[in-house]
C-alpha cells in the first residue's frame, strides 16, 4: 500500500475511534444527569469539547435514539435504544437478590431511601434504590444513573476499597468531572479515602445536592475486591450517631451471611 494511503487510512482509523471515544463520553454524561436531562452547553462544558462538536454528535445519537432530546426544555436524556438494548443484554447483577432484604431491612429501620451501586470502570452504577416511610425523599441517584467514583457516599465507600494504584488512576481520570458535577476536587476525594480507610465507613456531605448526606459501606467480595456498596441518603439532619450505628449494625452482620451463602 502506498504510504500516502496507509497515512490516511491510519488518520480514518483515528479519527472514527475518537468519535466512538466521545460518543460513550456523551452519553456517559447525560446518564449523569439523570431523568432531567442535560443542556448542550453542559455537556460540551463537562465532555471538554466545542458545542458544534457536541450538537454533531448528539444529533447523530439522536437519530439511532441513543439519545432523546426533549422538544421543550431542549434538554437531552438517554433514549428508548438504551433500555432495548439492556433488555436485550440479560444481565441483573446477582448481587441484587444477596442484598435486597438487607436493604428492605435498611430502608424500613432507618425510614430513609438505600442505595445498591457497583463499580463499572471509573464510575459508580446504581442498580438498585429502595424508599423508606420518611415523608422527605432523598432521591439523589435513578436506577441506572451513575456517578463519578469517590462523589457519593456508596462510591467513596468502593473507591476506598481499591487497591492505591487503582484509586490514583481513577482520581485522575476523574479529576475534572469531580470539579464540574460536585464541590469535591480529587485532592479532597483522596483525603476522604483515607479517612473513609481509617474508620471503615464512608460519610457524604452535601457531594453534589446541598442538604442531604450519606453513610455508606463496600460490600466484602469473597473472590476478590469489592465491586459493590449500600448506602443509606437522608436530610443531614437525620445523619445522627443513633442512626449511624444502626446502619453500620445491620452492615456489619453481611460478611458473615454472604459467606455462609445466605440472604
Amino acid at each position: 500500500m502506498p504510504r500516502r494511503r496507509q497515512n490516511r487510512a491510519g488518520a480514518d482509523a483515528a479519527t472514527g475511534t475518537q468519535s466512538i471515544d466521545r460518543a460513550v463520553m456523551l452519553l456517559r454524561l447525560i446518564s449523569n444527569h439523570g431523568a432531567r436531562g442535560a443542556r448542550l452547553s453542559e455537556l460540551a462544558g463537562e465532555a471538554e469539547l466545542v458545542p458544534p462538536t457536541a450538537r454533531r454528535i448528539l444529533k447523530r445519537l439522536t437519530e439511532h435514539r441513543l439519545v432523546a432530546q426533549d422538544p421543550d426544555t431542549q434538554r437531552y436524556s438517554l433514549g428508548a435504544l438504551t433500555y432495548e438494548l439492556g433488555l436485550a443484554s440479560g444481565f441483573k447483577p446477582p448481587i441484587i437478590a444477596q442484598v435486597r432484604p438487607l436493604m428492605d431491612r435498611i430502608a424500613a429501620t432507618l425510614g430513609d431511601t438505600v442505595y445498591l451501586v457497583v463499580r463499572s470502570g471509573f464510575d459508580a452504577v446504581c442498580v438498585e434504590r429502595i424508599e423508606g416511610s420518611f415523608p422527605i425523599k432523598t432521591l439523589t441517584l435513578e436506577v441506572g444513573g451513575r456517578r463519578p467514583l469517590g462523589v457519593g457516599a456508596a462510591g467513596l465507600a468502593l473507591l476506598a476499597a481499591q487497591s492505591d494504584d487503582d484509586i490514583e488512576r481513577i482520581l485522575q481520570a476523574n479529576r475534572e468531572l469531580y470539579r464540574k458535577i460536585s464541590r469535591l476536587s480529587a485532592d479532597q476525594v483522596r483525603a476522604d479515602v483515607a479517612k473513609t480507610r481509617r474508620q471503615g465507613y464512608a460519610i457524604r456531605h452535601d457531594g453534589i445536592t446541598v442538604g442531604v448526606a450519606g453513610v455508606g459501606m463496600a460490600i466484602p467480595n469473597p473472590g476478590g475486591v469489592p465491586y459493590a456498596a449500600i448506602s443509606v441518603a437522608m436530610i443531614t439532619p437525620r445523619l445522627t450517631d443513633d442512626r449511624l450505628n444502626d446502619y453500620l449494625g445491620l452492615m456489619r452482620g453481611l460478611p458473615a451471611r454472604l459467606a455462609a451463602g445466605r440472604r
